[in-house]
């Protein structure tokens, strides 16, 4: 898998199919992803020239980042190198903190347990009909 910086064309024509596709408005990531570009870094995963995830991280303030990722299906095979790239961006801009939220379901609780995060709580009916789970890592902990 390639990482590259995101640019806002990569968005043409991704539909996304990863983990929360069903409890996810259709349209979340156009909506959230160029906010989310704005406010940090910002990376495109491509398989084969087919955009195939999205992942970054942004300040919150107060010396404290939110890591984000939407990822399909095809990039499961090489979650290795997006767990490798993740760890890489949070050692790098280096905040106290780092959170992240997913959806409660196994694969995604193992994708951030596996870049180094710690769980912190359910945030019950986060979604409609559905938990997330919060999670963090401090400086010094990867």
């Amino acid at each position: 898998m390639q990482i590259r910086p995101f640019h806002k064309g990569d968005l043409e024509g991704f539909k996304y199919d990863g983990m929360e596709r069903d409890v996810l408005p259709e349209d979340i990531l156009s909506r959230t992803l160029i906010n989310f570009y704005k406010a940090g870094p910002c990376f495109t995963g491509v398989i084969d020239g087919k955009v195939v995830g999205f992942a970054g991280l942004f300040p919150l303030g107060d010396n404290v980042g939110y890591a984000w990722a939407y990822i399909n299906k095809e990039a499961y095979p090489e979650i290795k190198n997006v767990i490798i790239s993740m760890r890489k961006v949070i050692r790098r801009d280096n905040y106290r903190r780092t959170q992240a939220m997913c959806i409660n379901t196994p694969r995604a609780r193992r994708f951030l347990e596996a870049i180094g995060f710690k769980k912190e709580g359910v945030m019950r009916q986060m979604l409609p009909d559905t938990d997330m789970v919060m999670y963090s890592i401090l400086r010094g902990e990867l």
